[in-house]
């Protein structure tokens, strides 16, 4: 296979432009995915993204931002979400509460339109899912913010000296994709080391490993649990880093199985790793261009996990990103 590259273009908040370029590996998703990315450029559908620069830092106005974004679903909803008094509120079981009311939401949502967003108001709306007299995509578009910022303040309070950055970037409007197919499943990894790419989760709810990172047992007992079937234009990119063992997330998936109760362990597919699709599906790696040279200039510096220098860049460059501007492919 010829080598091809993904470059991602982004405006920082000072107005200037970056540009991260990425390799392509050569597996089963990568021509599928590019096609994907050059049907929906042709179209100049708008790029949305979704970026996760913020650290416990930031707690207060991402505290504010989530507060704003529940008021505007209390208005509508048929049910009060909790609205947050104090910084200290913000945990990990908080979260995971909001997130549950996000997907009861989407489980209404999607039952109902299964393609997304619909272009009317249907015929007999269900008051507490589509309010007012005509069907109003904001506060659909609401619940979306909510979820998104659900994860980044998830990301902020990761208890890490390194910050924990990522982006997904995908083009709108959204759309279930292509399915993903047994031979893709080799290519998934759970290493997700600095400047890697990958393809998005595409799909509403939580897998097998983010269940197990959040020990999120309801949505096991539940039968809720998501494995991505498809997949679209939508990549994530991501910047945090560790230093670990090898295979570690594997391990800490086994030792979350094997101290559940027994009728919650029979719920998950142990016994069959393409059930389980643990990771994300593996897509390239950064290129060490001008975006990172310019900013030091010594390449082999930046093979460091965890270094000073990747944490430099996350805080100094990435943080400062405000809008994904296009894709393009090589």
């Amino acid at each position: 296979m010829n080598q091809r590259y993904a470059i991602f273009h982004f405006k920082l908040a000072n107005g200037n432009p970056l540009k991260l370029s990425y390799a392509l590996a050569p597996t089963s998703l990568r021509d599928r995915w590019i096609n994907i990315v050059n049907r929906r450029r042709a179209t100049n559908d708008s790029l949305d993204l979704k970026i996760s620069n913020k650290t416990t830092k930031d707690l207060k106005f991402l505290m504010d931002t989530l507060n704003e974004i529940i008021k505007k679903i209390n208005n509508y909803y048929d049910r009060q979400l909790p609205l947050f008094n104090d910084v200290s509120e913000i945990t990990r079981e908080t979260l995971n509460h909001l997130h549950e009311e996000f997907e009861e939401y989407g489980e209404r949502h999607w039952s109902i339109y299964p393609q997304g967003v619909p272009p009317r108001l249907p015929a007999n709306p269900n008051p507490n899912i589509w309010p007012g007299t005509e069907f109003k995509v904001e506060f659909h578009q609401t619940w979306m913010k909510l979820n998104q910022y659900i994860h980044i303040t998830e990301t902020a309070l990761v208890p890490n000296d390194f910050p924990n950055f990522s982006c997904l970037v995908q083009y709108e409007p959204f759309e279930r994709g292509d399915p993903v197919n047994p031979e893709d499943k080799l290519f998934l990894d759970t290493e997700f080391t600095w400047g890697q790419l990958y393809l998005g989760y595409n799909t509403l709810g939580k897998d097998w490993s983010d269940a197990a990172m959040d020990d999120d047992t309801r949505l096991v007992v539940n039968n809720q649990v998501k494995v991505q079937e498809t997949f679209c234009s939508e990549a994530w990119l991501n910047f945090s880093d560790y230093i670990a063992f090898h295979k570690s997330s594997e391990m800490k998936f086994w030792n979350w199985y094997r101290d559940l109760p027994i009728d919650i362990q029979s719920k998950i597919p142990i016994e069959n790793l393409s059930k389980l699709s643990l990771g994300k599906y593996y897509l390239g790696g950064i290129v060490l261009d001008s975006a990172f040279l310019n900013f030091h200039p010594k390449e082999s510096d930046w093979a460091m996990p965890c270094s000073d220098l990747r944490k430099r860049w996350n805080l100094e460059v990435f943080s400062q990103i405000t809008e994904a501007v296009g894709i393009e492919i090589l």
